[in-house]
């Protein structure tokens, strides 16, 4: 609870004209608000937060509890979980309710205009409300000289109808009113609210000739207009009281933009016949000629009509897309390159689809480009209702592509019309000869689009585990910066594809590739996810300049997410690069020793980063392989070595060792003092004059990425890394043989040296089938005392590289040695696998936060799911999720991560909820 004064504001009425133009001319942000009253008598809410990210919704349920008072006021604000908005959710229809898009022009003073929402016709209390405007006295503004400050700051007031009697009644708890729009639930105002957030839709309708049908109800209605467009009086078209069954395109497209969607432009798939094909069987084609505005040899009548209609009556853009042959065989080459172009100028989320009027296979063709893009579409039945086909993520069998992929790629076929030759036809296996069929003049060509299909499916073979799509969509804006940071996305996608991905090929250490070659992605999947729970906002440094780096025309929040995603791809990499430099300038070679590629893979991956500063490197991972590919110069100019910099660091303070802020005692570790490593605290460092990153916002943003860097690796504990268990079984099966059988190396080959039979004896004992609550408690102490042993044998090791190197020799090439290090490492993944295959899932949930100024924690609710495929018994299961957690908890604690001015806790139980009432 906060003791906050009243807000001394003013309130504007706008019309629609003077709310356009201020859109226009003003830079702004945009939010949708439902707010539900829970009485008449008390200041009680709930509030539901939506906000459209590049990354998928932000949505964020509050409470808020106002007390009365003649200066001051008492306000309890707190977040609200999931479990008590399920409790609540019947009881909210019953509630006054309000629903708006705020549009925030200015934040202090802060300046918003508010624009009402009917959803389902839903009425307010002022039923002619449509938008309002908010200034509140802040900064600049005082009391008396609102109207002189908007003015200076260019606001038509001179437009604006100043609220000034009628206060109370403008305020949004008596605007509320009860939602009573039969068949219409919570559920669908809240989507309603997400329609109108998408921006500007594009709607794809596929035109059919029910406008001009002489079996229509509204034929008569039909022949009126028909004459208004021939003669062209579009004024009059524009005022006309169009019914809306008319056609199926007009109902289609009044029931679509009913459910909330602000629809701006229309694609209009036209069938033959054509306007100029005088030989038609349609009459009315013959009754417009080309001076006529709507004459178009590309378009039919029914089509001409309707982009009449949508353009005049609507005030709808309108595209004309003509099928030329409407045999299936060519639909999809026609269709399909005209929704590509579609799609490229609009986000999956402003494009819709409707395959309701027209040709029955057009619509199939259509709906099966929806289906494979992931983008939804609509069906209208004939008794009216409209039903919606979800974006879902199907995707081809590629398994049969790769069956007949070599072969169709040999295929002469003609780029122009891919023709194929008889000869070559006949030697066709006849799974890839079915697809083929005779045109009308005896030419085989593919029924479906073999080429662009094949494109997809190279495309998906490069990377089969997919590039963390969600999270680089925060690259995809609309605003000044649009270009720039579609080029830092293309940057980071080729990057992956072609080359941070290839470098996990091979099997340096096998246990690590399996570990990280979809470790990225699945951090970037959880960041994407983490900033739809937080909001950029709260996920971005808390004061983050607006304003650009250097002279690289980017905006620091930009630079933020790219060097952080940066760091999510190469953090690791140092796994892969086994040749490790001194500070002396020596090297000393890893590639027999697992266990110290493990433990100094964070500094091997900044000296894999460094490897572009040799003039005989191999590798470059920052250096595209095309000529024309955008790099890092392009982008950042002079800046791209302190860009460089930047990851080079966020990726080495991502182990829990390295402090951010103070240290941690990680100078404890053996391998810390062998190799000298630096472990001087994050923010020590680049405040001091060896920092390499001298631009003072870029340090705010790297230690800001670091800590979340930290934290977000912590959290990859799924156990897509075991898979099933039959792999889970097979691997235990492999680690364990492999182990005994280097421990029978090595006595063979070093008899009188270190004693394994102890550990020997205990590697025996691993079961590798699933376990009962006694059975499984015996395998934790089994593998307990294997991990004793392995450590002992790893400090061992270590004794010994200690030694070379203090007496100058940097040849640390031992069998013995290099043998015992692998048993070690190899022992000690029996742990390591029994974590991981217990976890199904982790995401984040909701933020829970009060308004309390005493309370100092923040808490991040992480849902965690059970591996249900894992056979073993729930008892045994349960204690490893507990070290899990505890493990997570660790890496935020070291992360020491702030939001809202308050420290950030975790809480892993959805269901318990700290009581702030």
């Amino acid at each position: 609870m906060i003791i906050i004064s009243y807000e001394v504001e003013k309130k504007y009425l706008l019309n629609q004209s003077t709310f356009n133009n201020l859109l226009k001319s003003k830079k702004h942000s945009k939010v949708g608000i439902i707010q539900w009253y829970v009485s008449d008598s008390e200041d009680t809410r709930y509030r539901l937060t939506i906000k459209k990210l590049p990354t998928g919704f932000y949505q964020e349920w509050t409470y808020t509890s106002k007390s009365s008072g003649l200066e001051e006021r008492e306000e309890i604000e707190r977040s609200v979980s999931p479990q008590e908005i399920a409790e609540k959710w019947n009881l909210l229809k019953s509630f006054k309710m309000v629903a708006k898009i705020r549009y925030i022009l200015q934040k202090n003073p802060e300046i918003v205009i508010d624009e009402f929402l009917k959803p389902f016709e839903h009425q307010l209390a002022v039923k002619d409300l449509e938008y309002l405007m908010e200034v509140e006295e802040k900064g600049e503004v005082k009391k008396k000289d609102f109207n002189e400050y908007l003015k200076d700051n260019d606001y038509p007031v001179e437009n604006f109808i100043e609220v000034n009697d009628n206060f109370e009644k403008y305020k949004n708890k008596n605007l509320a009113t009860k939602f009573e729009v039969k068949d219409k639930s919570v559920f669908d105002i809240i989507e309603f609210v997400k329609n109108r957030l998408k921006g500007d839709i594009t709607l794809v309708i596929t035109q059919g000739v029910s406008l001009s049908s002489d079996r229509s109800k509204f034929h008569n209605t039909y022949q009126e207009l028909k004459e208004l467009f021939i003669k062209e009086e579009y004024e009059k078209i524009k005022v006309f009281d169009i019914p809306v069954g008319i056609s199926a395109e007009i109902e289609t497209y009044n029931l679509i933009k009913n459910m909330g969607y602000n629809i701006k432009n229309i694609v209009l798939f036209t069938l033959p016949d054509f306007l100029g094909k005088l030989n038609s069987k349609n009459e009315d084609i013959k009754k417009i000629d080309k001076s006529h505005s709507y004459y178009d040899e590309n378009n039919s009548w029914d089509g001409a009509m309707l982009k009449c209609i949508f353009e005049n009556k609507y005030n709808l853009n309108v595209e004309i897309a003509p099928l030329i042959n409407v045999l299936s065989r060519d639909l999809f080459d026609l269709s399909w390159s005209k929704l590509d172009e579609v799609l490229s100028k609009n986000s999956k989320d402003q494009f819709i689809i409707d395959v309701t009027g027209g040709k029955k296979n057009v619509g199939l063709v259509i709906a099966i480009y929806s289906l494979f893009k992931n983008i939804p579409f609509y069906y209208k039945y004939e008794n009216g209702d409209l039903e919606e086909f979800p974006a879902f993520g199907l995707d081809w069998d590629y398994d049969y592509f790769d069956n007949i992929y070599s072969i169709v790629k040999t295929l002469n076929l003609n780029e122009n019309d891919k023709i194929l030759d008889i000869k070559d036809f006949l030697n066709l296996p006849e799974e890839i000869a079915n697809v083929f069929s005779l045109t009308e003049s005896y030419q085989l060509k593919p029924f479906y689009p073999l080429a662009r299909i094949l494109s997809d499916y190279e495309e998906k073979r490069e990377l089969p585990f997919g590039i963390g799509k969600n999270l680089l969509d925060v690259f995809e804006v609309d605003d000044s910066n649009k270009e720039k940071t579609r080029e830092l996305k293309e940057y980071i996608e080729n990057m992956i594809i072609t080359k941070w991905s290839k470098q996990w090929i091979g099997d340096l250490i096998p246990e690590t590739v399996e570990h990280s070659q979809r470790h990225s992605k699945r951090l970037m999947d959880f960041t994407a996810n983490l900033i739809k729970i937080l909001s950029e906002e709260k996920f971005l440094p808390e004061d983050i300049s607006d304003g650009y780096y250097g002279d690289t025309g980017i905006e620091y929040k930009y630079v933020f997410y790219f060097i952080l995603i940066l760091a999510l791809n190469v953090h690791d990499l140092g796994h892969t690069y086994s040749k490790f430099k001194l500070n002396d300038g020596n090297f000393i070679y890893l590639d027999k020793y697992p266990s110290l590629v493990r433990d100094l893979h964070n500094e091997l991956s900044v000296q894999f980063i460094d490897e572009y500063k040799n003039e005989d490197s191999i590798f470059n991972i920052f250096e595209p392989i095309g000529e024309n590919d955008v790099d890092l110069k392009k982008l950042f100019g002079n800046k791209k070595e302190e860009i460089l910099e930047a990851v080079k660091l966020i990726s080495k303070y991502h182990r829990g060792y390295l402090p951010i802020d103070k240290d941690r005692g990680s100078k404890s570790k053996e391998y810390v003092q062998i190799f000298g490593i630096d472990t001087t605290p994050l923010k020590e460092l680049l405040e001091s004059d060896r920092s390499p990153i001298k631009d003072e916002e870029l340090k705010k943003l790297v230690i800001h990425a670091a800590r979340w860097l930290k934290f977000i690796d912590g959290t990859d504990v799924q156990a897509d890394r075991i898979v099933t268990n039959s792999y889970h079984s097979a691997r235990l099966k492999r680690t364990k043989f492999e182990i005994l059988s280097l421990i029978d190396k090595y006595e063979l080959n070093f008899p009188n040296s270190v004693n394994l039979k102890t550990l020997k004896e205990l590697v025996k004992k691993v079961s590798v089938g699933p376990l009962d609550t006694a059975n499984a408690n015996e395998q934790r102490k089994l593998f307990a005392d294997i991990k004793d042993k392995s450590q002992a044998l790893e400090t061992q090791i270590y004794e010994y590289i200690k030694k070379q190197i203090s007496n100058g020799n940097y040849s640390i090439n031992n069998p013995e040695m290099e043998l015992l290090d692998t048993i070690a490492f190899k022992s000690l993944q029996f742990e390591h696998f029994e974590k991981h295959r217990n976890i199904a899932a982790i995401y984040p949930l909701w933020l829970e936060w009060n308004n309390d100024e005493d309370t100092q924690e923040i808490y991040l609710h992480l849902n965690l799911i059970k591996n249900v495929v894992n056979n073993d018994d729930t008892e045994f299961k349960d204690k490893v999720i507990e070290e899990i957690k505890k493990d997570i908890e660790k890496e935020l604690e070291g992360a020491n991560l702030r939001i809202m001015g308050k420290s950030l806790k975790l809480s892993f139980d959805k269901k318990a909820v700290r009581s702030y009432d």
